[in-house]
């Protein structure tokens, strides 16, 4: 930003200003030539060419002043994809994210070795009416009146590669709950599977009996692991289960896993080399190039993607979300999610 009566150039990264970069003292602009995107003018020619990708770009011929330029910082997260996996047909639970505008159709997920979807019972009375009516919690589904049912052997969902960005901010929420609190084997939620490695995975780890999150550096059996654990909650084996999400901000590099609304430790930093376009996402095991396991028992339901990072508070805006409800509506993104978020 350039402000003439000042002479100052002012830079501003996400809405944050740049203080150290502000430069004073008499900066004279003409604004001559022409606008050039991804590469500057020098004598020698054209050089400094930029290597990856613009977008939104804007100009005005008065100062932005700092509120402003706050607010055009903010790139709000915006949901791509929703599972509230209430029903599936011919083995598939379709996507119910509402489209924007010029998307295409969203891609369900595809129940595998033998995952189905579990419904309600009617108990055959009203708890809300009738004394004698008892119900035994577990009977209901984790939201609204079904959620998907996985076995712990050979059960599993998927959603084929495609739906992530090559390397931008991104947010998968799920609510999870585990069949037993005993079990002596590391249980997958959620995993971002490549060819040799997996991207992403957030499981219970049998050894700590804790939600963790682990993460590999690139696509390749030898990458580099980094792991982050919620040391706060015991995986809960009733009622509602925990809501889980997983956010990464591609501008900090730092990936951050919530326990129902609270962050599981410190930010984790990602040395991330993955193109994300190319990882499946599934839901109750983890799969490598030696095969699949970790298979999950219990409960999953309520999976959601975002393009964007949530922050704190929009990760609790989405784990109050009743079954039904989408984070965004078309045309409108963030209508009931709001983040301070960015994305590159």
């Amino acid at each position: 930003m350039y402000d003439a009566e000042l002479g100052s150039l002012s830079l501003y990264v996400n809405g944050r200003l740049v203080r150290e970069d502000v430069q004073r003292g008499r900066a004279v602009a003409t604004g001559a030539g022409d606008l050039q995107i991804g590469r500057e003018a020098s004598a020698s020619g054209y050089s400094g060419h930029l290597r990856g990708t613009v977008a939104d770009v804007r100009a005005w011929d008065r100062v932005v002043p700092a509120p402003e330029a706050e607010e055009l910082g903010v790139a709000e997260p915006h949901q791509v994809a929703y599972w509230p996996l209430e029903s599936a047909t011919g083995g598939v639970a379709p996507d119910m994210d509402p489209k924007r505008p010029g998307e295409p159709a969203g891609v369900g997920l595809s129940l595998r070795g033998g995952a189905s979807i579990y419904t309600t019972p009617d108990p055959g009375c009203d708890p809300g009416m009738d004394p004698d009516c008892v119900v035994d919690p577990n009977a209901y589904a984790l939201r609204g009146n079904g959620h998907l049912a996985l076995d712990g052997t050979t059960a599993y969902a998927d959603r084929a590669a495609g739906l992530l960005g090559p390397e931008g901010s991104f947010s998968i929420t799920a609510r999870a709950r585990l069949s037993s609190g005993d079990a002596d084997e590391d249980q997958t939620v959620l995993s971002l599977p490549g060819h040799f490695a997996e991207a992403a995975v957030v499981r219970y780890s049998a050894s700590a009996r804790r939600w963790e999150l682990a993460l590999t550096s690139r696509d390749d059996s030898g990458a580099t692991v980094s792991t982050a654990r919620d040391t706060a909650v015991l995986p809960r084996t009733t009622g509602s289960g925990d809501h889980l999400a997983l956010v990464y901000d591609a501008t900090t590099r730092e990936v951050r896993l919530y326990v129902n609304g609270q962050l599981a430790g410190a930010e984790t930093e990602w040395a991330n080399s993955w193109d994300l376009s190319t990882t499946r996402l599934d839901v109750g095991r983890s799969e490598t190039a030696s095969g699949s396991g970790d298979h999950f028992s219990g409960a999953v339901d309520e999976v959601r993607v975002f393009q964007g990072a949530l922050d704190v508070d929009a990760v609790q805006g989405v784990s109050l979300l009743p079954s039904g409800s989408s984070a965004s509506e078309p045309g409108d993104p963030g209508t009931a999610v709001t983040s301070r978020g960015s994305d590159t």
